[in-house]
């Protein structure tokens, strides 16, 4: 990730988070940026805590996939 002293994370590349935590201020996904939550085959946790998630023209926010729904693991 990139981030800046005003805790400001800009995603400007494929990001995955299949567990874990993660705790930014604010988030700007940028033109070929992605911010993807995957379940993990094990069924870990995401704890994802933020104030703003900002997806600008090009950028993605993906929660699961049309091959493997968010939840289709049962977890």
């Amino acid at each position: 990730n990139n981030c800046n002293t005003d805790n400001v994370c800009v995603v400007n590349a494929p990001v995955v988070v299949d567990s874990g935590t993660v705790v930014a201020g604010y988030i700007n996904i940028v033109s070929g940026g992605s911010l993807e939550f995957r379940e993990s085959a094990q069924c870990q946790n995401i704890t994802f805590s933020v104030r703003s998630i900002l997806v600008e023209s090009g950028g993605s926010l993906l929660i699961g996939s049309s091959d493997a729904p968010f939840g289709a693991a049962g977890c």
